[in-house]
């Protein structure tokens, strides 16, 4: 009974984000189960909250699908190619013709502030549930706080300056104004503080839902892209140095469902699924039905770079070879689930550690890490910091993380060298291609949301 209660109340949340069509224009529908009823039982609030989980890899920005930032951001820098429809949207985010009236621009949005919605309602259920066990609702509410900051980081990367939503409120939300990058920042710090606290030292081992090393990594990518290289440094330190987690030894392994460096990761679909990302990137014939990786991406790594060998797969022959990413290797169902997508692995916190230490003084071991990797990749050691160290270590960023939820585009643009370095294999880039442009229905809707992004 309690099962079919909870997959009631799942297709119930379910129905509420797919509602809603703007984020400002939110109200609880009457048909919904009571606030009362459900915010005062953990497992109907952990039935609503899954839901927001199973948006992001179906639907919502982290998704491997063709909508999800790995594939529009990866076309929308330098790399991959589009090869499907020059009328299709895949087209416009490769070509950077985005506009305002665009639907792939307008679910973004809308998605991704449903997500937000049903985060906010969860948080606002929880603070007045009284029969609720103290451990659980703080375990509940902090995920939700985490996955409320995660989601503003994202379209924050996208949008530039947007409303930080944290009520539910559709009056309040309907004029609800822009804020700038420090305050959007300010306020996701703040959410994973308070997640931070309110999750406490929670210590399963299950790596498919959020704990405190999985906030701390998330703490440790927002301070590096505020330059806070000291807390960028102490964040990634501690989850490199927990103990729960280590690199994987041979590459091959470390997309696989229990490689021992992933600190965050989505539950499939079901047991015999694998995941999106493969799904979406591998092909067996040429030309490519959807996309490749560019030929400046490919060209671009150190001779006997071992990513290049097991993360890149090439199809074709010598006068026709392309190639797609082969991080994901498991295309169809395979009885039991071999590998599912990583939101947050290990190596990010070596690069987070390697950039904010160097920074900030830590030069030892700044160097030590960075080392690590290089020889695990087959590279040579550096003896001392390199004189243009920022860079090559761009670019080893650029070479660990392709295809991964957009982190060449918000690596560049967080650094300054976006437009630069989009110039010399995009002759149509102009800078204001930074931002999307916000969804021209949402400006209708909300004044308060102008002025449009600049370009526009």
């Amino acid at each position: 009974m309690k099962a079919k209660i909870n997959k009631m109340i799942a297709a119930s949340f379910a129905l509420m984000l797919s509602a809603c069509e703007d984020f400002v224009d939110v109200g609880l529908p009457p048909t919904q189960v009571t606030a009362e009823q459900v915010f005062n039982e953990p497992q109907l609030v952990e039935a609503a909250l899954v839901q927001n989980y199973i948006a992001l890899r179906d639907q919502v920005l982290l998704t491997g699908r063709q909508n999800g930032t790995g594939v529009t951001l990866g076309l929308y820098s330098d790399e991959l190619v589009n090869w499907g429809s020059p009328a299709g949207n895949p087209q416009t985010f490769y070509t950077n013709t985005l506009s305002p009236q665009s639907n792939a621009i307008k679910a973004i949005w809308n998605d991704a502030y449903k997500v937000i919605y049903s985060c906010n309602r969860i948080i606002e259920g929880l603070a007045h549930a009284s029969r609720i066990p103290e451990v659980d609702k703080n375990k509940l509410m902090a995920e939700a706080l985490f996955i409320r900051g995660l989601v503003h980081f994202y379209i924050h990367q996208l949008f530039h300056e947007i409303p930080y939503v944290t009520s539910s409120d559709y009056k309040v939300n309907k004029t609800i104004q822009k804020v700038g990058k420090d305050e959007i920042y300010e306020n996701i710090v703040t959410d994973l503080q308070e997640a931070l606290i309110k999750i406490g030292d929670e210590n399963s081992t299950s790596n498919v839902r959020p704990n405190k090393y999985v906030i701390k990594a998330f703490l440790a990518r927002v301070f590096l892209y505020q330059n806070k290289w000291m807390e960028a440094f102490s964040q990634s330190t501690e989850v490199i140095e927990s103990g729960r987690y280590s690199l994987a030894q041979n590459i091959e392994d470390v997309f696989l469902k229990n490689s021992s460096g992933t600190i965050w990761q989505f539950t499939p679909q079901s047991e015999s699924v694998n995941t999106y990302e493969a799904q979406s990137m591998i092909f067996n014939t040429v030309p490519p039905p959807n996309f490749s990786i560019s030929p400046a991406l490919l060209a671009s790594f150190e001779i006997g770079d071992l990513r290049k060998v097991k993360w890149l797969k090439g199809v074709g022959n010598d006068t026709n070879m392309q190639y797609h990413s082969y991080k994901y290797k498991e295309f169809l169902p395979s009885g039991i689930s071999k590998e599912q997508s990583i939101v947050f692995r290990l190596e990010e916190m070596f690069y987070i550690g390697i950039e904010a230490g160097i920074y900030m003084g830590e030069v030892n071991q700044a160097m030590t890490w960075w080392n690590t990797l290089r020889n695990r990749y087959g590279l040579g050691e550096y003896q001392n910091i390199p004189s243009n160290w920022e860079n090559l270590l761009l670019e080893e960023r650029r070479h660990e993380f392709f295809c991964e939820f957009g982190h060449r585009f918000m690596d560049l643009k967080r650094t300054g060298k976006l437009s630069s370095i989009m110039l010399i294999n995009k002759p149509q880039w102009k800078d204001v291609y930074k931002n999307f442009p916000i969804p021209e229905a949402e400006l209708l809707l909300n004044p308060n949301l102008l002025p449009q992004n600049e370009g526009y």
